[in-house]
């Protein structure tokens, strides 16, 4: 199970801004503002376990991490809006926003293809990705408000605990076919 841990160390956190600068500059520039770096670290022995990724995150050129026992984490950019409350994850497959609803759905929408498909009947909805951060945050704040008439009210998310949750929601392999 990934363990997240909000980064306190200013130095880790200077590169997770550097890092992502552009892509934090085009969503202030939408309203968003920083909310936390954030360590998703993986179980003992993930460096080793899974090698296939940790390959395919140099290219991504993502911010690595490792504890003992080679445990590896990914170090990533957590930003907030309040209108649509929303918490956007800034990672090197590209972006995504996640919006919780009254009901306890979770709509998720990306810059990326995820190849994870909800169940039918799953509190999981997800939109096809968009190109650019632009397009897919207009498209996940129409289905916000499209989704509010029958999910009850989209819940503030201002917390790092906020995106934990969100994220262990996102986990449960239940959710998915």
């Amino acid at each position: 199970m990934t363990e997240y841990q909000q980064i306190t160390d200013l130095a880790l956190d200077a590169r997770i801004r550097a890092r992502y600068q552009g892509d934090i500059a085009a969503l202030e520039a939408l309203g968003f503002r920083y909310l936390a770096g954030c360590l998703e670290i993986q179980g003992p022995f993930s460096a080793l376990l899974q090698l296939p990724v940790l390959l395919l995150t140099l290219p991504k050129r993502e911010i690595l991490v490792f504890r003992s026992p080679l445990r590896m984490g990914i170090a990533n950019a957590l930003l907030y809006h309040h209108d649509p409350p929303a918490i956007v994850l800034c990672m090197g497959m590209g972006i995504k926003f996640y919006s919780r609803f009254s009901s306890g759905a979770l709509l998720i929408t990306s810059t990326f293809q995820s190849y994870a498909v909800s169940r039918a009947g799953s509190n999981i909805l997800k939109l096809n990705p968009s190109a650019d951060i632009a397009q897919a945050w207009t498209a996940h704040g129409e289905a916000v408000r499209n989704l509010e008439h029958g999910k009850g009210p989209a819940r503030n998310l201002a917390r790092f605990e906020d995106y934990v949750e969100l994220s262990r929601q996102e986990e449960d392999l239940s959710q998915y076919e």
